[in-house]
């Protein structure tokens, strides 16, 4: 079959049809240039209707336009929503710190993931990166005792582990602040991965025991995250993550293929790099090396529209042993309430998995 991604439009609409034409294709590039610490390069002027903005606040990259740039917005409104991200930002710092303190009073070694690492190590300004919560990586063997200890400072269960076990990633809490917290034990649903290698050789945050992943652990969850996220609910700043990463200095790209190769996500990894490598019109020559992705993951994630059914049949394609993908099947057609509940409700899980023709959303996008 045609591979999806063959220029910089196709490599837009991956992440969100609106992308996909003019102006909002070159604000897209501009945007990156902006979080790669390219502002020279960028457009002059540029003038944004509210509903682009409505758009790019979606995708967390406001804090990516430029200063001289216009938009519908009047300027106390548009600087109102500036000041709301710097607050928001500072809150999220501030509730990260104090989980990572609580967690290191019980030698529970984690790493700050995604939004809130790559700020800090990454971009050349903190404030160019907008996160919306706090995730962390966890061993598995930890879990239970992280999520213990972060219940000893008012933090409340929202959603347990996922509800089969062979596809565990992990928990989400929300913390007195109102801020959510995702405990990962692996980065991905679909593939799971050596949590050792993802610990090692990480890079300091530059306050007391917090720690991300090192670089090119960053580069490849940002990349094959992108990859993994439905239609409908990838964002563009996990692009701008990549483009900052790479823009960061001179990278191995054979050690990071080898590495992605460890972690069995070198094919959707790839993926990732392929997008933005498409929209920063770089040459993407040494990905085409990469393994490519299988028909399933290619039919499942390499589109523009959601298939929740496709998803699930990777789901089930991936797991080892027939009593996985039989227990894996049984939670897929009949859901425990709790599982049914973390989604709605069984109205609308069903409602989400059935194809339009049998009264379903067939695989209807979140947003966008």
């Amino acid at each position: 079959m045609k591979f999806l991604l063959e220029d910089d439009s196709d490599a837009a609409r991956f992440i969100s049809i609106a992308f996909g034409t003019e102006p909002l294709l070159s604000t897209v590039k501009d945007l990156l240039r902006t979080a790669s610490g390219a502002t020279t390069t960028t457009s002059p002027h540029r003038h944004l209707s509210a509903t682009s903005i409505d758009l790019l606040t979606q995708h967390r990259v406001i804090s990516l336009i430029p200063s001289h740039w216009t938009t519908d917005l009047s300027d106390p409104e548009y600087s109102g929503k500036l000041t709301t991200l710097g607050i928001d930002r500072l809150r999220l710092e501030a509730v990260m710190r104090s989980v990572v303190e609580q967690l290191a009073t019980e030698s529970v070694e984690c790493r700050v993931l995604k939004g809130l690492a790559t700020a800090r190590l990454d971009y050349s300004e903190p404030g160019l990166r907008d996160t919306g919560d706090v995730d962390l990586l966890v061993r598995p063997t930890d879990i239970h005792r992280a999520i213990s200890l972060l219940e000893e400072i008012g933090c409340v269960v929202e959603a347990g582990m996922d509800y089969d076990p062979d596809l565990a990633k992990g928990t989400v809490l929300k913390h007195p602040e109102n801020i959510q917290i995702d405990m990962h034990t692996r980065l991905f649903i679909f593939k799971p991965q050596d949590i050792e290698l993802l610990l090692a050789k990480p890079d300091s945050l530059g306050f007391a025991n917090a720690c991300a992943l090192n670089r090119e652990l960053r580069l490849l969850h940002a990349s094959s995250h992108l990859a993994y996220t439905p239609p409908g609910a990838r964002r563009l700043s996990g692009v701008a993550d990549i483009t900052a990463i790479v823009d960061k200095g001179a990278l191995d790209w054979d050690s990071i293929r080898h590495t992605a190769r460890e972690l069995d996500i070198e094919s959707m990894s790839g993926v990732g790099l392929r997008v933005e490598a498409l929209l920063m019109g770089r040459d993407h020559a040494h990905l085409e090396s990469w393994a490519r992705p299988t028909q399933l993951e290619t039919l499942a994630f390499v589109r523009h529209k959601r298939s929740l059914a496709l998803e699930k049949l990777l789901l089930l394609a991936t797991l080892k042993g027939t009593r996985a993908k039989a227990r894996y099947v049984r939670n897929a057609v009949l859901p425990s309430s709790e599982a049914a509940a973390v989604r709605g409700g069984y109205a609308a899980y069903y409602s989400k998995v059935l194809p339009r023709s049998l009264g379903g959303q067939g695989g209807k996008e979140n947003w966008r």
